[in-house]
């Protein structure tokens, strides 16, 4: 996939900083020699997606997803996707929802031009317009339920009456966990139980080697600081420690900022990043103002919710909060931190926790579905249902190095057993076949 801008620029920093529905588009298509380009126009930036012609004997399929702002969650869990496909014999195009046309002729279009014979949809609202557009074109397709359509989106009537329509004319579908399959066959009865299949979501990971993560935390504080001098919340205090960092050496700093706590999210509010920061406040002012970091790295994805964390981030005692990281680059973070944190009110099974879990950092994850379905309280990682708990396994995990040892030991060896790529890859194309034949 190509991606062209009129503007000069950099293709990364467009993808990055836009945020999909705060725009309106119109599209439209061209027929090049190589293939077929949709023009998407907004009102600042024009981006043009090249998709060249499919290889000769080769079936297409669309795999759609949000997917615009790479480091995300949905994201990771695409690109995966795309990879399995490709490997597997399959033309791959893939588009971000909110990239594809409207009203479906258009669709339509793009659809025979590419050779497709199936989609993937992961998302059961998100991606539901382009998925009923392809049931219209006598497209099937597959659903990948993402975590936030089953817990939250059900819970709005309009969107369950779309998903309802968007499931009940799926090829297959997919859930990542037992949970999940139950949520979905509670909430849509008619589904036969065989045809929604377990697919435990892989991890692939590939820390940087080059990236210094001590140089990213010195940047971390003077971003901070900055940002507290505009909001006027700097105090004599937070001067004084200021100053000491300056001069702490950079090889130094991640001894001295201990213990440092990673949270990995894009900020929004199902991701609820904040719901233990308070907490940790106070246990850093407990320990005489403490010199540990609770760092909350993410893509703004919301931007009010966004400004009201880096508004508590700048009163509250040793939290911060970075832009989102490339993938390897946030991995070589997440190998250095002392626990990796998740409080989200929803999830299906999130990205980071698998590759914390790979990567031999301690897990410590707040109690719902989506996180208790992989990791085991007290045996692959520590469970928190409360700010209150958190702190008290936080301490846990802090004092107790033999246990910290053995769930880390715990937690590879459950990556290694239940998540390999090779697996998902092969129950995906094995799907896909299936509901191809059919």
């Amino acid at each position: 996939m190509v991606i062209k801008t009129e503007h000069n620029t950099p293709d990364a920093d467009i993808l990055k900083n836009y945020i999909s529905y705060n725009y309106h588009y119109r599209y439209s298509f061209t027929k090049s020699p190589t293939g077929t380009i949709i023009t998407i126009s907004m009102s600042t930036t024009t981006i043009t997606k090249a998709f060249p012609s499919p290889p000769a004997g080769r079936a297409g399929v669309l795999l759609v997803g949000k997917c615009r702002v790479r480091e995300t969650g949905n994201a990771t869990t695409i690109f995966r996707f795309e990879t399995h496909l490709q490997r597997g014999g399959w033309h791959v195009v893939t588009c971000d929802s909110d990239d594809l046309p409207d009203p479906p002729s258009d669709l339509q279009h793009l659809l025979h031009s590419q050779g497709i014979s199936v989609a993937v949809g992961l998302h059961a609202f998100r991606s539901s317009a382009v998925l009923l557009a392809c049931r219209a074109a006598g497209v099937p397709y597959v659903v990948v339920f993402g975590g936030t359509d089953v817990n939250e989106a059900v819970q709005d009537s309009a969107k369950l009456e779309v998903m309802s329509s968007v499931v009940g004319g799926a090829g297959h579908l997919v859930a990542m966990s037992g949970a999940v399959k139950d949520i979905a066959l509670s909430t849509w009865p008619f589904l036969d139980p065989a045809s929604v299949s377990i697919v435990p979501q892989a991890v692939q990971v590939n820390p940087s080697l080059d990236f210094d993560v001590a140089k990213y935390l010195r940047r971390l504080e003077e971003s901070h600081r900055e940002e507290k001098e505009r909001t006027k919340h700097e105090n004599s205090h937070q001067i004084l420690q200021a100053k000491t960092d300056e001069e702490q050496p950079e090889a130094e700093l991640l001894k001295a900022y201990q213990p440092f706590v990673l949270l990995v999210a894009g900020l929004r509010p199902v991701k609820d990043v904040l719901y233990v920061a308070e907490a940790w406040s106070r246990w850093q002012e407990t320990r005489g103002g403490g010199r540990g970091r609770m760092v909350i790295m993410g893509p703004t994805l919301d931007g009010e919710y966004a400004h009201h964390v880096h508004r508590e981030a700048a009163r509250l005692n040793g939290v911060r909060v970075s832009p989102s990281l490339p993938p390897s680059e946030c991995q070589a973070v997440i190998c250095q931190a002392s626990v990796l944190v998740n409080s989200s009110r929803s999830e299906s099974m999130p990205n980071t926790v698998l590759e914390a879990m790979a990567l031999g950092t301690p897990v410590l994850v707040r109690n719902i579905p989506g996180n208790s379905t992989f990791v085991t309280h007290g045996s692959t990682g520590l469970l928190f249902s409360s700010p209150a708990s958190f702190i008290d396994n936080l301490d846990e995990l802090l004092q107790d190095s033999p246990r910290t040892a053995e769930l880390v030991r715990a937690a590879r060896e459950r990556v290694l057993s239940h998540h390999s790529m090779r697996q998902e890859q092969m129950d995906f194309l094995e799907i896909l076949r299936r509901v191809v034949k059919e």
